[in-house]
């Protein structure tokens, strides 16, 4: 072969090596930076699973379990909640809504409730009482302020006529506020009767939380200060 041509050759295979060569830099740098991509990727979710979480801190999240219960929602179906004033009724009502206070860390309480207001507490724990008893306690009170003329001798009822519409003003707030919170997803049907408006079926199935093992809970997890209904 002549030398001119050899030198040509030498010369188109030396660029092709330097191309290939460029192109495998090329490679293999897009890959290193594809795996970092992904390596930062999974130490921000790694990360990001570590950044505090409100819900990690409800004492009673792996305690009060979900199952379904059938609500008795019928208008005139009988409960022994429901009625005018009784010994048996107000005794239901009582141990619904009276129950003790329970201790908690700081960590729930920063939590729950960051403010730089003083909470009561001893030993580093704070005083705290589920939300549900609060609630219960407000519909308690809206069930007394409608039968009022039996129950004057209620604390709250005793206060000044103004400050007795404050508390009952507030406890409908926050029942419409914890209905919204909790949204019920589930779905009401209605019985056909003919060319009248269709009836409404109320009771049904719904997911709800083992309310006798929240109560079994703080009742064991008592502060000991006595019990805290009023909210």
């Amino acid at each position: 072969m002549p030398i001119n041509l050899q030198v040509r050759w030498g010369r188109i295979l030396l660029l092709i090596n330097l191309c290939l060569f460029s192109f495998a830099v090329l490679l293999n740098m897009w890959a290193l930076r594809g795996w970092n991509s992904f390596g930062n990727k999974e130490l921000l979710q790694a990360s990001n699973s570590h950044h505090r979480d409100p819900l990690g801190y409800y004492p009673l999240l792996d305690v009060a379990t979900y199952g379904p219960m059938r609500f008795d929602a019928e208008l005139r179906g009988k409960s022994i909640f429901k009625g005018p004033p009784s010994e048996l009724l107000d005794n239901a009502w009582s141990k619904l809504v009276n129950q003790p206070m329970i201790l908690v860390d700081n960590e729930a309480l920063q939590s729950f409730d960051p403010t730089s207001k003083p909470s009561k507490g001893v030993d580093g724990h704070y005083y705290a009482t589920v939300e549900v008893y609060h609630q219960l306690h407000c519909l308690d009170i809206i069930r007394k302020f409608i039968w009022r003329n039996h129950y004057q001798h209620v604390d709250t009822f005793m206060d000044p006529p103004q400050m007795v519409w404050e508390h009952v003003d507030h406890c409908i707030d926050l029942l419409r506020q914890v209905l919204m919170c909790n949204g019920d997803i589930g779905l009401i049907f209605y019985t056909d009767v003919g060319k009248e408006q269709p009836i409404a079926r109320v009771s049904t199935t719904h997911m709800c939380r083992n309310f006798s093992q929240i109560t079994e809970w703080v009742n064991g997890h008592d502060s000991e200060l006595g019990v805290f209904a009023e909210v």
